[in-house]
Formats: C-alpha cells, structure tokens, sequence
C-alpha cells in the first residue's frame, strides 16, 4: 500500500475545523428558532396568566356595573310624585344622603336635608369632580401592568361588559336590588306611589322624564338627578349619595363569599389608584351617571391562574439542552474523525514501517541470490541484515495484534511475585546489540532491597523493550547516547524508570502521547520511524497489570518515562 501523497491527505486538523465550522452554522440555525420559540411560548404563557387575572378583574368590575345599573334602574323607574312632599316614604340604604325634589327651593325626603342642600347647592356653583381617569371612556377598563393588547388578542372586552349595556334598559340583572346591596332599596319594581297633597302640583297630563345624570360635589357625594316636565311644571329630582359608603357596600358585595377576598384589594372613589409595588392593577371608570368615580384593584398572584414557573424552567432547560447535545454530538463527532484520521496516519505509518525493511530484504536476498557477493564477510553482514529486518517485521506484526488484543480485553495475563530489576537487566541484555549498534549505551541503575511486586516478566519486558526502543529512535542527534533505566521505590509501590536524554515532548502533547496512533510529528513530514501504537500499547499493558504510566519532560533535557507497580502485600 503506498502512503498518501500531499493531494490525497488533508492537512492535520482540516476535517476538524471543517466540521467545527458546519456544527457553529447548525448551532446557529438551531438556536435562533429554538430561542423564538421558547421566547413566544414564555410571552404566550405570561400573556395567558396575566389575561387570568385581567378577566377576573373585568368580572369583578361587572358586578359593581351590575348593582349600579340596578340601582339606577330602580331610581328611574320611580314616579315623578314619590319624590314630592309628604309622599310616602322611601326606605333608604346607608350609602343614600337623601332624595330631593327642587325648583327654587330644596325639599327632601327623610333625613340628611342639610347635606342634601349643601350638595345641591354645590351642583348649582357646578362643583363637578375631577379624576385621574378623566380621560378614559366611560365603561373602560385599563390593566396598569399587562402585555400589549393582551385584552384585543385574548377577547376578553367580551366578557360580561355589564358597562356596555348597562342602566338605560339594557341590563337586566336578574333579580331584586336586594340581592345585590341587601335589604333597603325596595323589592322588584317600585310600587305606585300614593298622590301627594302638594300645593302646587301641576298642570295635568303626560310627565316628561330625563335620564339621570350624575354629578361629583367635593369629592364626597354624587348627585344623580333628573329633569322633570310636566307641561309648565319643571322639577329637578333625584338623590345624594355618600360615595365613602357606597365604596364599602360595592366592595363587600363584590367581594363577600368570594376566593378573591383575600388577594383583591378594591378601592372606589373619585380619584382610584393602583399600588406601585401591586403584581397586577386594574382601574376601571364606571358607566354614566356614574362617570365621576372608579374603582382601582390590585390582585395577588391568584392560586387557579396558570404556572407560569414550569414554562420557565422547561423553556431554559430547552435551552441549555439544546447546546450541551449539540457539544455532546460535537464531540462524538470529533473523536470519530480524530480516530479516522488517526487510522490513516497508522495505515501509513504502518506501511512505511512494513515498505523499508521488506525493500532491505528483498535487495540483499536478490544480491545472495544472483551470487554477486562473492567476499564470504559482506555476506554474512547482508545475512545478519536480513535477519534484523525480519525481528523487526515480527515485533512491528506483534505490536499490532497485542493492541487489538488489548483493546478487545483478550489479552491474558501471567502475573508472577519478583523483583523488577530482573525485567530491566533482561531488556538490557535482549536490546544492548542493537543499541550499540545504533551508537546507545543502555545504563542500569536499582536501589538496593526493593520490595517484591506483582508483574507478568514477559508482559514488563515487552514493554520497557518498546520504551528503550522508542527513546533509541527520538534521541539519535541527542549528544548524550545513554539510555538509563532505574528502579526505585516511590511512595507505596516501585517505579521503572526508563529516561533518555533527546529533545523530549512538546507539554501539549504530553498528556495525548499514549493515545492509540497518536503522533505529535505530522505523517507526511515526520522524520522519525514509527507507527504511533507503541506508547499506547505500553499504557494498555501496564494498566493490565494494575500499574500507572506517565511521561514528563526532565528538567536537564530528554523525556522521562515512569511506570509505577502496587507492592504485593
């Protein structure tokens, strides 16, 4: 197999940063819809909790249109001489001053005459109140704190818009007024009032009656009064009501009985506001007549409204997800091609490594065969050569089987109780020739009395064999040749020491040199031999027998090779 020329093999690292720029372009593809979709689904859930309390504020406003629309619907429906003098009483809430009839003078029905005069008068000088939500229409509700035309997008101006209909005959509440205020404004439809024995009642015929209008004295009072014609008879009528009062009994209807009480907190008057530091606010401007005051609520997150917290945590899960799998994928992703290319290095490496020594072979074996070597010392040199390339062959063939061996968990172990010096001076001996023959000294050195280990002997010397080879091919310019393996205890165990004195590792590669093909020279300008496996191999073998592997730069140059064995016992 012939290795990859320049043009067929991408430059190391190019299919990673090709795929590194392909995953940045689908993280972004990715993440920005996932983002939109996360982000509409949070503004969908938000929008929905909030609408949730904007209805319940909405229903609640409705009621109150309701039982005022009630009581304006009973007032109008009164005859025009229920309110003349000396007419038959008329029971009163707590919140109604007094009713009146005037034309030059104030006449009032029951008690409080006096604070209905003053309003009156006040309605004469046109004391008419003024409010913080003057500028809204009549009927309206505003959410201080909810999304942008949340109410139009979820239809929730539909729902019970009492205000919409209410008072001039639209609305029709359903029951007696007494049902919703309690006892003391009547029970169903005004009765027909007895006629009053007024000294001026009236020329007689068809009464015309105006709708009634309401008008805010001081702040305090509202006047709901209508105009009355009966030919030349011209009466103004109506009733004072306490606004402070009619607050309270809204509010404790509204809110008598109800899951509400405890997380609405309702004000009506003239001027409603809602807390700063409220979660949700609402201000709502009542229907005419009743257009001079409204009512504020602020609700507390209540319990049946949606989980807006489960949204949040699945929406950043979503998010954080999304990245980590795409690293994780990333990642396997990477490996593989790191692995591939790692296999194609090896391919050729392992190429090149069979091509040389096979070459070798085959000339010398052409040479002895064609007999044009006739000095008998050439060749016994050419057969000696011969011989070497061939153990060469064998260990490269072996050091590939023991991987894969090792990798599939099927390589067995011998293990024996000894002293591990013995592995040092066995590989001395086995690899000094060749050393020498390189220019290599081979230098042993052991502490004395050094406590047995458990090791498999043929396993330990392949190993150091490898390692005293690879510090043969890595330190050929060192000016220092020698090769030093040392045993030495080192803290619960013994360590083989095997250091040489070349130019060592570069330290970012020095935590990836056992990998499995691994190079730290690039395949195609690499000038050392090698087929990337055999430190790896030497970390497999040495993990087999419960022992650890490192490497690390000497300070005075070369690189130091530290197998350390557990001590038996």
């Amino acid at each position: 197999m012939m290795a990859p020329t320049p043009a067929q093999a991408p430059t190391d690292g190019r299919r990673l940063r090709r795929l590194r720029r392909r995953f940045r372009w689908a993280a972004a593809l990715l993440m920005l819809p996932l983002m939109l979709l996360v982000g509409r689904a949070i503004w969908g859930v938000e929008a929905e909790y909030r609408a949730h309390h904007e209805a319940v504020a909405r229903r609640l406003f409705d009621e109150i249109e309701r039982a005022l629309t009630e009581l304006l619907r009973v007032e109008e429906g009164r005859p025009v001489a229920a309110y003349a003098a000396g007419a038959a009483p008329i029971a009163r809430a707590p919140f109604v001053v007094g009713r009146f009839e005037m034309d030059d003078r104030v006449r009032a029905i029951g008690p409080g005459a006096e604070a209905v005069a003053a309003a009156l008068r006040g309605v004469e000088r046109g004391a008419r109140g003024r409010s913080p939500v003057d500028w809204m229409r009549p009927g309206s509700t505003v959410a201080h704190n909810a999304l942008p035309n949340v109410s139009g997008k979820l239809s929730l101006s539909s729902l019970n818009r009492g205000a919409s209909r209410m008072g001039r005959g639209g609305l029709d509440s359903g029951g007696a007024l007494n049902n919703v205020f309690g006892d003391g404004l009547g029970n169903g439809p005004p009765p027909a009032a007895e006629p009053a024995p007024d000294p001026d009642p009236g020329p007689a015929g068809a009464a015309s009656v105006s709708l009634m209008e309401g008008v805010v004295v001081e702040g305090e009072r509202l006047v709901l009064l209508r105009r009355v014609e009966v030919g030349d008879w011209i009466r103004k009528q109506g009733l004072v009501i306490d606004i402070p009062r009619l607050a309270e009994a809204l509010a404790e209807r509204a809110l008598s009985g109800s899951l509400l009480r405890d997380a609405a907190t309702l004000r009506i008057s003239t001027d409603p506001r809602v807390p700063s530091d409220a979660p949700h606010g609402f201000t709502h401007r009542f229907g005419e007549p009743f257009e001079g005051i409204g009512a504020s609520l602020a609700l507390q997150p209540l319990p049946d409204a949606v989980d807006t917290g489960w949204v949040y945590g699945l929406g950043l899960g979503l998010l954080l997800m999304a990245p980590l799998g795409l690293f994780a994928l990333y990642r396997m992703a990477a490996v593989t091609v790191r692995f591939a290319e790692r296999q194609s290095d090896f391919v050729s490496a392992v190429t090149h490594e069979l091509k040389t020594p096979l070459t070798s072979i085959r000339m010398y074996g052409e040479m002895l065969r064609d007999g044009v070597v006739p000095d008998p010392d050439k060749r016994q040199r050419y057969y000696t050569h011969i011989t070497a390339e061939a153990e060469r062959l064998s260990r490269l063939i072996g050091n590939v089987l023991e991987l894969a061996r090792l990798e599939k968990g099927r390589r067995p172990m011998n293990p024996t109780v000894g002293d591990p010096a013995d592995a040092l001076r066995a590989v001395a001996e086995l690899f000094g020739p060749q050393a020498q023959a390189a220019g290599f000294a081979v230098v042993i050195e052991a502490e004395p009395d050094l406590p047995a280990v458990r090791f498999d002997r043929d396993v330990l010397v392949q190993v150091l064999f490898n390692l005293v080879d690879n510090a043969v091919k890595y330190a050929r310019d060192a000016d220092d040749r020698r090769i030093v393996l040392r045993a030495e205890r080192a803290g619960p165990g013994v360590a083989l020491v095997v250091r040489d004195h070349g130019p060592g590792v570069p330290a970012r590669q020095l935590r990836r040199v056992f990998e499995p093909f691994y190079r730290g020279e690039r395949e195609l300008t690499r000038t050392a031999t090698g087929t990337g496996i055999g430190l790896a191999l030497v970390r497999g073998l040495v993990d087999r027998m419960g022992g650890a592997v490192s490497a690390e730069n000497a300070a005075e140059g070369g690189l130091r090779v530290r197998i350390t064995l557990p001590v038996v016992g």
